[in-house]
C-alpha cells in the first residue's frame, strides 16, 4: 500500500467511525502492541493538544 493509499483509506476509516474515536482507539491499541512485542509499558504517544498541558509544562 503506497503513500496515497494509506491516506485515503484513513480519510475513509475517519469519516466513517469519526477521526478522534479512530485515533484513540488507534494509540490505544498502539499502546497495547508496544506492551505485547516489547514490554513497553511507559512513554506511548497519548495525543493531547497544547491547551491539554499544564502552562509549565508547554
Amino acid at each position: 500500500m503506497n503513500e496515497t493509499e494509506q491516506i485515503l483509506a484513513v480519510k475513509e476509516l475517519g469519516e466513517k467511525i469519526g477521526y478522534g474515536n479512530m485515533m484513540t482507539k488507534a494509540s490505544s491499541l498502539w499502546a497495547i502492541n508496544l506492551e505485547d512485542k516489547h514490554g513497553i509499558t511507559t512513554g506511548n504517544f497519548i495525543p493531547a493538544t497544547i491547551n491539554m498541558i499544564k502552562e509549565k509544562h508547554q
